[in-house]
């Protein structure tokens, strides 16, 4: 589409990957521990493989390239954990190496949204991508054995 800037100009250039989730979410840091706000996006691939799944954070919304990025494949759990450093209403994505915490912006214009539904909504995601994924893994798996026998 002309004029599209940002991270959904990329997602239209030809990565394929299509949105489970978006909005803004204070996201805390790995080194420097102040939460930011980010841009954040749940995607899955379109046409790959199931691996491709991904959180992706950026610094806002007009940002072609995510500032980092969480693989499905390495969630190990996604959890409301409540209050956090002041924050209302935060969840945490473990991996083996890092604990992702993140809060819903309860401030944006025009958001009506409770945000301790807001957090209950992005864990349900992440959890069902995690589902998504293992299924995935498991009908791979199940196709390889399939065929050897």
């Amino acid at each position: 589409q002309r004029g599209e800037m940002g991270w959904l100009a990329h997602e239209r250039a030809g990565s394929g990957a299509r949105e489970g989730r978006r909005g803004y979410l204070w996201k805390r840091g790995g080194l420097n521990t102040a939460f930011k706000r980010r841009w954040c996006c749940l995607r899955q691939g379109a046409d790959g493989p199931v691996a491709s799944q991904s959180l992706d954070y950026f610094r806002n919304a007009a940002d072609p390239l995510p500032r980092g990025s969480i693989p499905i494949s390495s969630v190990l759990r996604a959890d409301y954990i409540g209050d956090h450093d002041r924050r209302k209403h935060c969840f945490a994505v473990r991996t083996a190496n890092r604990s992702y915490i993140f809060c819903p912006d309860d401030e944006p214009p025009g958001n009506e949204a409770d945000p301790r539904t807001s957090a209950y909504e992005w864990v349900q995601a992440l959890v069902r991508a995690k589902a998504r994924f293992l299924m995935g893994v498991a009908d791979e798996s199940f196709a390889l054995t399939s065929e050897s026998v």
